[in-house]
């Protein structure tokens, strides 16, 4: 059957869970084959009516098709459409019945009157883990009970409104909380909500349109210039720890990435490398696992210096004597850096060593983070080429080496202002 441009709902009606039904004509249009030239074809009170359930297909005035069905009613029983728009008939039936398939396998009802709260947990336990990482969706949901629940959870989630939200960066703003931590909580929000919109539950995101608060990137100093580098490898001299200060200030491995790193993956030969592919997270329940980094420019081979290398194997060295010693109370895994029995390191057990080794040193407290920006800075001042660095650090591009890690240090700037000066006193 051709149609108008402007045709309507009744004029192409479609089942779109089977065949069309059979035609009908309106004022204007062409017969049937064999039939008269009537207004109808068929008495009103004849007239073949939709199935529950069954949906259309038309096209507008300008010219898209226009599907749509009805899926599963809301509380109370109201009606609910899904509506999708193509430029074809058969691409707008395709995304309406992918939209279908997508809210029957999510197992949610589309029900406006269900809470934030409730949402939220059940996109953290079905959605979120398919998307991200074990340890993310932790974080996430770690966000969303600390901070969402209390304060927006108990809004039904089909009137959750701009306001709503505004006013809960405020008062995550007027309780102390960084800007930073409140893009990032209404970052899991937003997360919860496009998985609401894409399958129908709500028809737009409120997250969408706040206002969030700016911030503002800190212009302080915490990386370690090449003498207090030296100074801070020394403190830790003659420990399990001192091979592991000179790769994290050295070469700007990630915390996870050297608490997992195994010894299958250390190379100590006439070139030496280390191969970063995997990172160990601690989940808040207990226990550990190893999972691989955060992006694919994590995964990489990185050649060592000779005297980086020098600790390493006096590393291996110590601790295969306190494996010989231990004997059965010493559990292997693998892992280049372990506690006193081999097991691998929790995270806030690494932390504490980073801390009592600034003091050490006698430098200032600073987070372990600023080892991977330290080696970074000294790399530029060195010389080494900012792609270089950036594939040494794992990162995905060089504009992130550039512009998160690299610091210019005072010294660098007096130098620049004592250079200026010459050009303007020639």
């Amino acid at each position: 059957m051709v149609a108008r441009s402007t045709a309507s709902a009744d004029q192409l009606q479609l089942n779109l869970d089977g065949p069309p039904g059979p035609a009908r004509h309106v004022a204007g249009s062409a017969p049937a084959e064999g039939g008269p030239v009537t207004a109808r074809t068929k008495p009103a009170s004849t007239r073949q009516r939709r199935g529950h359930g069954e949906g259309s297909v038309y096209k507008n005035e300008r010219g898209q098709w226009i599907a749509t069905t009805e899926v599963a009613p809301l509380a109370g029983g109201r009606r609910r459409r899904i509506t999708r728009k193509a430029r074809t008939k058969a691409e707008a039936i395709r995304k309406v019945r992918e939209a279908e398939q997508q809210l029957a396998a999510s197992g949610m009802t589309p029900d406006l009157d269900q809470t934030v709260t409730a949402y939220l947990r059940w996109w953290l336990e079905h959605v979120a883990p398919l998307r991200v990482k074990a340890s993310t969706v932790a974080q996430y949901r770690w966000i969303a009970e600390k901070h969402l629940v209390d304060r927006v959870g108990h809004h039904r989630i089909g009137r959750l409104t701009t306001g709503h939200v505004q006013a809960m960066i405020t008062d995550i703003i007027s309780s102390g909380r960084s800007p930073n931590t409140a893009r990032q909580i209404v970052g899991v929000l937003s997360g919860a909500l496009r998985h609401a919109v894409r399958t129908d539950v709500i028809m737009r995101n409120p997250c969408q349109l706040v206002d969030l608060p700016r911030v503002v990137k800190s212009t302080d100093d915490d990386t370690l210039g090449a003498p207090d580098v030296v100074r801070f490898v020394r403190a830790c001299a003659g420990t399990r720890w001192e091979a592991f200060a000179a790769l994290a200030l050295g070469y700007g491995f990630r915390q996870g990435e050297l608490l997992a790193l195994k010894w299958a993956d250390v190379s100590l030969d006439d070139t030496p490398t280390v191969r970063i592919v995997a990172t160990i997270k601690w989940p808040p329940g207990g226990g550990w696992y190893v999972e691989q980094p955060k992006t694919a420019g994590s995964i990489r081979v990185v050649e060592i210096d000779p005297h980086t290398a020098d600790l390493v194997r006096e590393h291996r060295a110590r601790q295969r004597r306190d494996a010989s010693a231990l004997g059965d109370a010493w559990t292997e895994h693998g892992f280049v850096f372990t506690t006193e029995t081999g097991s691998p390191i929790h995270d806030r057990n690494c932390l504490r060593w980073w801390y009592g080794a600034l003091k050490s040193a006698e430098l200032d407290k600073r987070p372990f983070h600023a080892a991977r920006r330290t080696a970074i800075t000294n790399m530029a001042e060195a010389g080494v080429p900012l792609e270089v660095a950036a594939s040494i650090v794992g990162h995905a591009s060089i504009r992130m080496t550039a512009e998160v890690y690299n610091r210019v240090r005072p010294r660098g700037r007096v130098e620049a202002a004592h250079l200026i000066g010459q050009i303007l006193s020639d």
